[in-house]
């Protein structure tokens, strides 16, 4: 009996919760809609902080983007390392899913940053293997691709782009600037 008595007067209370939020149900549509109004322009501040937060961060004068892409199906890499004035950047293993993509025309940012005007030597090594029959091994290669570029007041896009193997297991790139 004493436990009735209390579950009544919780659901009591409850219903006169209720009924007091079904008073207020007139003002809901207004203060919604102004809350609604709050978030979106929430929102649109967030994306427009976001926008001036990377543009402070990575200024487009200062970037230095190093992409890669292929130019034959025959080929699978397992990894690149890049470095920029001899010190490492970079070192990327890749899956099957993502050989895939860069046989049907895909490119990859290997690497975005910031970097100081001047000269800057870029090394990269490449190791994988040649794609031969369904039965056949596959030949192991590696590349190695060094050069120098010149950084002025503006943005330096890089890419590599890794064209065959040749006899010699080794393969033909060539880093093109942008």
């Amino acid at each position: 009996m004493r436990y009735f008595f209390i579950f009544s007067l919780v659901f009591s209370a409850f219903l006169a919760g209720q009924s007091v939020n079904a008073a207020e149900v007139g003002e809901t549509p207004s203060m919604n809609s102004k809350i609604q109004k709050l978030k979106r322009r929430a929102e649109k501040l967030h994306k427009e902080l976001s926008v001036l937060e990377e543009d402070l961060l990575y200024p487009a004068s200062s970037q230095l983007a190093v992409y890669v892409s292929m130019g034959t199906a025959s080929l699978d890499m397992d990894s690149i390392e890049m470095l920029v004035n001899g010190k490492r950047v970079a070192n990327y293993l890749y899956s099957d899913e993502q050989m895939t993509a860069f046989t049907q025309g895909g490119i990859q940012q290997l690497y975005l940053d910031n970097v100081a005007t001047g000269f800057i030597d870029i090394d990269i090594s490449i190791k994988g293997k040649q794609l031969k029959g369904k039965g056949d091994d596959a030949v192991r290669y590696s590349g190695q691709v060094t050069q120098r570029f010149h950084k002025g007041n503006s943005a330096l896009a890089i890419e590599l782009v890794i064209d065959a193997i040749v006899a010699s297991s080794s393969i033909t790139t060539k880093l093109v600037q942008r």
